[in-house]
């Protein structure tokens, strides 16, 4: 019987732990969501001088029996000053029903009507904004090694936001070193506590997210980056008029520029330091986060797919294959977005199937398959840059299945 009882705590034990077994984290396999609304993290005091209670509405999937899942932490946009943390509850409904703990955060923006933002007084508020990420993340950390309320594992937190909020948690990942930065930002650093910040107390827990998720962010100098940073999931219209794509002087104000370098230079840095990185470019589009701030483009649903599936990637590693993660019954295009050839996964689908792909132009390149395979190989000569669609048809599927596919 102590056999017998051993043997299923053992059992159960190793079920409640997230693994990367079946299709979790690659299908949002949780129909309900759970949230947490208004559990502080932290304090500080903002630009106009009032003390600050930072708070963070947390979403986890509904009858989960995991004890250990990784940790999504989102923060809003808004130029640091306007926008609140409620802009990203959907956002962090979504990544929770495919099994992760997410959780859109408050940080402080410019409170002060008077603050006159020169270079200087901005680099603070990015300081600041980075403190309170800081303190977030460290909040999931000490709670999974104190009452653990919140089941999460520590050793993977990824960190991310929209915007400005982007730009907070890329200064939380990658400016670690005094080394290469300016005065004026080695100050603001100062001012807000040094790298640990000084928005909580517990800073025997580390800050460092394993994955970053940058929806049009920007660094003030590419040149933190080194090759021990984390992999960096970025999206980006190529034209944007307020966060710049590449490398560019922006007016603060009426008199104050500051130098931003956006995701294609980010990219190119990681890529050369050999850091693992994804970018998504909103091809012709000179609007600022135009594939969540339109809810019908037609990129929002790549774009958010892409994000999940590089996390997923990142926490499950990369000798799991995708193919193995695919529900039955299921087709799915991979990776998107994609570089060299995709691969269409047919599940338990059977031949024979015929395949479109239509490229940006609307030009048409068409295949049959009539042997079984679980898996389709297309050359990546078929696909042009910016979205394409993959159209599946055969007796086997009861409708026409497209799928979109950003090829770059």
């Amino acid at each position: 019987l102590l056999v017998i009882s051993f043997l299923f705590l053992a059992t159960q034990a190793q079920a409640q732990y997230a693994t990367c077994t079946g299709v979790r984290f690659y299908a949002p396999i949780f129909a309900n969501v759970d949230s947490t609304i208004g559990v502080q993290f932290g304090q500080n005091t903002t630009v106009g001088g009032v003390t600050q209670d930072l708070l963070m509405d947390i979403y986890e999937p509904q009858g989960d029996t995991a004890s250990r899942r990784p940790v999504i932490v989102l923060a809003f946009g808004g130029s640091f000053t306007e926008g609140t943390r409620k802009q990203l509850s959907e956002l962090c409904i979504n990544y929770a029903r495919y099994g992760y703990v997410a959780a859109t955060i408050d940080y402080r923006i410019i409170d002060d009507i008077f603050q006159v933002l020169d270079t200087a007084a901005l680099a603070s508020v990015v300081a600041g904004a980075a403190s309170d990420m800081k303190a977030a993340i460290r909040f999931f950390r000490e709670d999974a090694a104190t009452s653990n309320v919140y089941k999460v594992n520590p050793d993977f937190i990824a960190a991310g936001g929209i915007s400005s909020g982007a730009i907070a948690a890329l200064n939380t990942a990658y400016v670690d070193s005094v080394g290469t930065l300016p005065a004026f930002v080695k100050t603001a650093l100062d001012q807000n506590g040094g790298f640990d910040g000084n928005s909580s107390a517990n800073t025997q827990y580390s800050f460092q997210p394993q994955a970053v998720i940058s929806f049009s962010g920007a660094l003030n100098d590419v040149m933190v980056m080194d090759a021990d940073d984390p992999p960096l999931y970025m999206v980006h219209d190529d034209q944007d008029d307020i966060v710049p794509f590449g490398s560019k002087t922006i007016p603060v104000s009426f008199l104050y520029t500051v130098f931003l370098e956006g995701s294609q230079s980010m990219y190119t840095r990681l890529q050369a330091l050999g850091v693992k990185s994804s970018l998504v470019v909103i091809p012709n589009s000179p609007a600022h986060v135009s594939y969540f701030g339109d809810p019908n483009s037609q990129f929002r649903d790549s774009v958010f797919n892409a994000s999940v599936r590089f996390i997923a990637n990142e926490y499950c590693g990369q000798t799991v294959s995708v193919k193995d993660k695919l529900p039955p019954q299921s087709i799915t295009v991979y990776p998107n977005p994609a570089e060299g050839n995709v691969y269409v996964g047919l599940g338990e689908i059977k031949g024979p199937l015929s395949i479109e792909v239509i490229d940006p132009m609307g030009r048409v390149r068409k295949a049959n398959l009539e042997r079984e395979v679980d898996e389709w190989e297309i050359e990546e000569n078929w696909f042009s840059p910016g979205l394409n669609l993959v159209r599946i048809t055969g007796p086997g599927i009861a409708s026409p299945v497209t799928k979109k596919i950003i090829h770059q």
